[in-house]
Parts: C-alpha cells; structure tokens; sequence
C-alpha cells in the first residue's frame, strides 16, 4: 500500500482524504462505519466535508480503523519573533494506533497540558479504547 502525506486544512481536504483511504482499502461506508463505530449517516457526512464540528474521537476510530498515523506539525513563524523559552524548531507528534496518544502529545508538544479541550477528547478516547466502549 502507498505511503503518501496529505496537508489537512479543512473538514472537506479531511473527508476527502478519509474517503479516498476508504476506497483504496476497498471498505465499503458501511464496514468502515462499524469498524469505527460510528453510523454511516456521520461517516457520510464527515467524508462530504458536512460535518464541520465532527467529534475528535469518532476522527481518531475513523483513522484507526483505516491504519492512518495522524502526523501534528507546528509551521514555522510568519512573522520573525524570539523564539519560545524551551521551545523545538519543529516538534512533530505522530499518532498510530498501537500508541498510547496521550503520552505521545505529553511527550512531544510543548504546553500540551493547557490544551484542555484537545486534551479533555484525547482522554475520552484512551478511556473508550481501554474499556472497549465505542459509541456514536
């Protein structure tokens, strides 16, 4: 199966990636939605670019299910300003699913702590993940 990178920067470039992947595992919108745990009508509508406040978890199951790492770059600066105290030139954080995620971010973002709604989704999902609850 290729490899290849895609630069995400809206909820439709996202749909439209997961749709592709869907298609290139020959997984029908059905399989992938049981897969994820999701119903088709969501994934129909996240792969349509519809849904643009998509629950980051169902994103994460989505992903898992299709074997997808999820890569976070920061870019560089637009404007040239000093450099953060204890701050890379450019942290990456790659997830996959045999990855404890939250760990992975602690490890690899810096102030990842504050991120409290980003964090709050990604605890929600480790605890789905251990219990082996999915919900739509």
């Amino acid at each position: 199966m290729a490899r290849y990178k895609s630069i995400i920067s809206s909820p439709r470039a996202l749909g439209a990636f997961i749709h592709d992947a869907r298609i290139e595992r020959n997984l029908t919108q059905e399989s992938l939605a049981t897969l994820a745990g999701v119903s088709r009508s969501w994934l129909i509508g996240v792969e349509q670019g519809k849904r643009q406040r998509a629950e980051l978890d169902k994103i994460l199951n989505v992903l898992e299910a299709l074997d997808i790492n999820l890569v976070l770059e920061r870019q560089p600066a637009k404007q040239t300003l000093a450099p953060e105290p204890n701050a890379s030139q450019n942290p990456v954080a790659t997830l996959a699913p045999s990855d404890d995620i939250t760990n992975m971010l602690k490890n690899s973002v810096p102030n990842f702590g504050q991120a409290s709604g980003i964090t709050q989704a990604l605890n929600r999902q480790n605890q789905k993940n251990k219990t082996g609850n999915s919900s739509e």
